[in-house]
């Protein structure tokens, strides 16, 4: 799990750093955004049933992406 919540805080990383939105579309973005970094947050903490579950709710909101930007 440590590897993948490297690699999914490396992209986190990489968005924001990136993010030229403004508007309404940056807005919605914080929307989709700051659930996912919390998930990530807890799931690099997390180990065993936790972290799978976790795991889960993060490909979850990474899917909700289209219902904000379709």
């Amino acid at each position: 799990y440590s590897l993948t919540a490297a690699a999914l805080q490396k992209g986190l990383d990489k968005m924001v750093a990136e993010c030229s939105m403004k508007g309404p579309e940056h807005d919605a973005l914080h929307q989709w955004l700051l659930p996912l970094v919390q998930k990530v947050n807890a799931f690099k903490k997390a180990s065993g049933e936790n972290a799978a579950v976790l795991l889960r709710e993060i490909e979850t909101q990474i899917h909700l992406f289209d219902q904000y930007f379709a």
